[in-house]
This record gives structure tokens, sequence and C-alpha cells, in this order.
């Protein structure tokens, strides 16, 4: 992208405006030291860093951002967890879906269902599809519950168990008899259908893009190169969804769940923990430096310029000391606007601009781990090698095409390369030959 050059290196650096992670293993990566030298002199022996500054950090410009989707997957999955319940009605709910799931099952539920006249649920149930629940992505929850409160109904009144009573695996059935025989679970099952449709439409909010938004309520594929690009609207847009969530929940009686004292307290107490821990989840984009992406906004320039006098120049994050600090350029600029953002210069304006550029959204850092679990699932004992090599064959194969033209060259970089599969003979059998 940039070359392998100090100057290329170092401004590349300097342009980075974000990293975007879930926190596991590359969370430290934004407090990484200036190795920037060591690194070319390692690939430079000869390199001199005479008269070059260190910089305080790697990327002394960047601002670490928690994936969106991850973000609120967490307080999904927290939120749930803190029920009693919940753990049996996921046990039951993963049971009905696996039994469904089944080609077997569903053939003998449709023909069940058509010998005793129920030709329509029986069509529900062929035409719906059922997903597969995956614990590392707890919003998979909204689509699975979902399935089963479309064919809920015409399971409870029209199941029959007696085909299935030689079924090997009888402790599921059991599981579904249960799931189907119970009040609770299809009480259980609406909330969480309402909690998860509450929550899951904040994590695709992230991903898109103001630009497109009706297209995309439409069920259109746009391809848009601001998609997640919202981190100016993101506290808004994620107190109001909470706001409007707490107040429904609040306003829920007794009635609403039929009487059932502890679903109804367990219900509201779910709610108002998704609440509580959201907020504090998203608090951090109401502070410098993340904050100042809303410098636009009225009142905004007075928030910045008070957390700025509360906290030490030398302990301020870069990006805040870089708007705000009275020895940095843009400070003049920014104490020469309006209090209701006006008369922003185009010194600022850029500035600003580049941070609203910071994407939220983060399934673009997941699709390499789905791939290499593909690719694991279907290699036996694959290890980190392997999975590297086989995501990168096709771009290998390209630069194979296009960086060598030479035929012999070709074949002896191939036969000299540790790789795991090779198409020449070996070098002891090429001797004796």
């Amino acid at each position: 992208m940039f070359g392998l050059t100090y100057e290329a290196l170092r401004k590349f650096c300097m342009r980075v405006r974000s990293i975007t992670t879930d926190f596991g293993t590359e969370r430290m990566m934004l407090s990484s030291r200036d190795i920037l030298m060591n690194f070319v002199r390692f690939l430079h022996p000869g390199f001199s860093s005479e008269g070059l500054p260190v910089m305080p950090k790697l990327f002394p410009r960047a601002l670490q951002i928690p994936g969106w989707k991850h973000l609120w997957d967490g307080v999904l999955r927290r939120s749930l967890s803190s029920v009693l319940w919940f753990p049996r009605f996921l046990e039951l709910a993963k049971a009905v879906l696996s039994f469904l799931r089944q080609s077997t099952n569903m053939a003998t539920l449709v023909r069940s269902f058509e010998a005793r006249g129920f030709t329509g649920p029986a069509e529900v149930l062929k035409t719906t599809s059922y997903p597969t629940f995956a614990h590392w992505r707890w919003n998979k929850l909204w689509a699975c519950s979902g399935a089963l409160s479309k064919v809920w109904g015409c399971l409870v009144r029209c199941f029959d168990p007696a085909p299935f009573a030689n079924s090997r695996e009888q402790a599921r059935f059991r599981d579904v008899q249960a799931a189907l025989g119970s009040e609770e679970f299809r009480i259980q099952l609406e909330f969480v259908l309402w909690f998860c449709g509450s929550l899951c439409p904040i994590q695709e909010w992230g991903a898109g893009c103001d630009c497109h938004e009706e297209a995309v309520r439409a069920g259109e594929a746009v391809e848009c190169d601001q998609k997640g690009r919202r981190l100016q609207k993101a506290h808004q847009h994620g107190t109001t969804t909470l706001d409007t969530m707490l107040r429904e929940g609040n306003a829920w009686s007794i009635h609403d769940f039929e009487g059932r004292v502890g679903l109804w307290q367990t219900a509201q107490g779910c709610v108002r923990t998704a609440y509580s821990f959201a907020s504090r989840k998203i608090a951090f984009l109401a502070v410098v430096p993340w904050l100042l992406v809303r410098l636009e906004e009225p009142g905004v320039k007075a928030e910045c310029l008070r957390q700025w006098d509360q906290v030490t120049p030398e302990h301020h994050d870069l990006v805040t000391r870089e708007f705000l600090d009275p020895g940095q350029p843009l400070r003049r600029h920014v104490d020469a606007m309006g209090e209701d953002g006006s008369r922003i210069s185009p010194e600022l304006n850029a500035a600003i601009a580049s941070l609203k550029a910071i994407p939220l959204g983060d399934s673009i850092a997941e699709e390499p781990h789905a791939r290499a679990k593909r690719i694991s699932d279907a290699a036996r004992g694959a290890a980190r090698p392997w999975l590297a090599s086989t995501m990168r064959l096709d771009q290998n194969l390209v630069d194979a095409h296009e960086l060598s033209h030479d035929r012999e060259d070709r074949q002896m970089m191939w036969s000299n390369y540790k790789s795991l599969l090779k198409t020449g003979p070996p070098k002891h059998v090429a001797r004796n030959a």
C-alpha cells in the first residue's frame, strides 16, 4: 500500500484515525510504543534514525473504538443471562430448533399434519427457516426466537407425539414436549423476542449509513463507503433507544404476563439491567476525545473545554491535545468558533471530518475469523500455517501470475519455499536422477 521506506510508513501511521477492536487479544494495540525506527532498522540494517523524532505512540492520532456489534452483543448476553429462567429457556429453545431442522422430523411432522387436515400449519412449517443459535453471536437469538414465534401456535395446537415415540433422541424429544406443554415458555419466548427486537436493530444501525437508510430498511442490498461511519450520532441513537425500551418495560403490569408475578418481575429487571449496563458501555461517547466529533453541535464546544480544564494536559489523550491544547494550532480555531457550532474554519472542519470518517462497524474484522473457522472445520488437524496459506491462496495465485513471468523461476520459488504442499520432486530425488 505505501512502501517500506521510513517516510512512507510514518506518514501511514500518522493517518490512522481509529482502531476498532472487540477488546480481545489486540486491545492494547492503540497503546503500542513507537517501534517504527526499530522496525525499519530491522528491514534495512543501514538505516540511520539520527535527527528523527520519536513519537509518543505508534498511532498517535488514533482513537480506540469498541466494535459496535460486539458492544451490543455483550449487552444482550449479559442482560438475558442475569434472568434465572433464561438458561432453561435457551436449552428448550435449542432443542425445539434442532428438532425442527432435522429433515426426517420435519417430513414426519408435515405428513402428520396433512393426514389430519392441517394443511395450512403444515405449509407454515415447511416454509419457515430455522436458524442455528451461535453462542458467539447473540443477536442470532433474535432470528431463532422469531422463527419459533412464527410456528409456535401451529405446533402447540397440532403437534402429535405418537409418530416420534421410537425416536432415538428421546432426551431432546422430552425437551421438545416440555416446551410445547409449557405456558411459561410461550410467555418467555414473547419476552425474548421483544427484548432482542429492541436491542438488535441498534447493531444493524451501527453498520449502516445515513444516505441509504430507506433502501436498507426496504431490504435492498447497498454498497456504500459511508457504511458504519456513524460515530457522531452513536451516543444519541443509543440513549434514545434505551430510554424508549425502559419506558415500555416500566409500563408493563402483571396482566401483561398473565398473572405470573415471577416472570413480570424478572422481565422488568432484565430491561433495567440492559439499560444500566448499556448506558455505562456507551458513556465514553460523551467524553473527549470521542466527543470532539460533535463539535459542530450547540453546547459541545463548552463541554469539551470544561472537560479539558478538569484534567492536566499531560493526562489527556493525544487526540484531545491535538484539538484543545493551547499550544496546538487547532485550539485557536476551536476558540474562534461559535458556541452554537457556527464559524468553523476549514482547518477545523477537516479535522472534524476525519473523526466523522471513523467506522463503528466491526463486521469486516469478523470475516477472516469466519473464513478461518470454515477452513479449520473442513481440514483434519488444521494448524495456523495451513489456515494462513489457504486463506491467501487466491491472492498468492494472482501474485504468482503477475509477479513472475518465467516458468522455471516460478517453479523454483514454489519448490524451495517452505510450504505445506510441494508439487516438485524432493531435492535428494532430483540429485540422484
